[in-house]
């Protein structure tokens, strides 16, 4: 007997009976390494501030996920797939999308993404790194930081869309909100769109310089003109970002940084029946 009298060879069929009585529970399973993690953002989640969890699974079997989330040190929080069901057939990706986060300034973005996945009534945990070929947390921090150093100085707000009577170009008014802190935004540059393109003098271009400093005495308007990109019907029935205006920014901090301006519903209608008149196409 050993201490507490307790022999040696019990705990064998202890250990055995542990695999067939209720109260002991199985081991969680482990997710393959053919099971990946990629993340971007669809042009449809842009205006929605959503991105894409892509979770790509190269096993022969279908994975069934419960949970998805990405942690970085640059989100104030986890961005979270709020869904708590999903089957990634075999060799076969499924986007997760998720929300996202509002963003530490001052913090590095360094993503993990975690996994809840279920085998055979089980559930499991597992952490991957995150594949991010096209830059885009860093982006996405980086212009988000950039719009909180605006709205420091100014509130921009786009209020309408001044439609031609007979000749182009159309002109998107914003309004401008000074704060009254110290410092400047300058509006170095607007850029074009999949649907416009911003005009300079009557001559359209991909990229227009605007040179508009704001600070606390003003301006109080911004005037940017637009023409359609190229007349195609197809651009304009699939539009997703065509009317999400790009200004490169300067700031304390930034210099020459691209910072995506989104219209109203009612002015994108604008934009779209401008577009259409100009192009000749068939409207309704």
């Amino acid at each position: 007997m050993t201490r507490r009298g307790v022999a040696p060879g019990a705990l064998v069929p202890v250990l055995l009976l542990c695999g067939v009585l209720p109260g002991c529970a199985p081991a969680p399973p482990a997710l393959s390494e053919q099971v990946t993690v990629m993340v971007y953002q669809p042009r449809t989640d842009i205006a929605l501030g959503r991105l894409a969890i892509q979770v790509r699974n190269g096993t022969e079997d279908a994975l069934e996920i419960v949970g998805a989330r990405l942690s970085s040190p640059d989100f104030v929080a986890d961005t979270v797939w709020p869904n708590d069901a999903a089957r990634v057939p075999a060799g076969l990706a499924l986007d997760l999308r998720a929300p996202l986060p509002e963003v530490h300034c001052d913090a590095d973005t360094d993503p993990v993404a975690t996994i809840e996945f279920v085998v055979d009534g089980v559930t499991g945990v597992a952490e991957r790194a995150v594949e991010d070929p096209y830059d885009l947390l860093p982006r996405l921090h980086r212009e988000a930081c950039l719009a909180e150093e605006i709205a420091e100085i100014a509130t921009l707000t786009p209020r309408e869309v001044i439609l031609p009577d007979r000749v182009a170009p159309a002109i998107l008014v914003i309004d401008v909100e000074p704060t009254g802190a110290p410092g400047t935004v300058t509006l170095d540059a607007v850029g074009g769109t999949t649907l416009l393109q911003p005009t300079n003098a009557g001559q359209a271009n991909d990229l227009v310089e605007l040179g508009i400093t704001i600070d606390a005495s003003g301006p109080f308007e911004v005037r940017i003109p637009f023409v359609p990109n190229r007349c195609d019907p197809h651009a304009l029935m699939e539009d997703k970002v065509g009317t999400i205006i790009p200004l490169y920014v300067t700031t304390a901090t930034a210099s020459e940084t691209r910072w995506m301006l989104p219209v109203t519903e009612a002015q994108r209608a604008d934009f779209y029946a401008f577009f259409t008149a100009y192009c000749g196409l068939p409207s309704g």
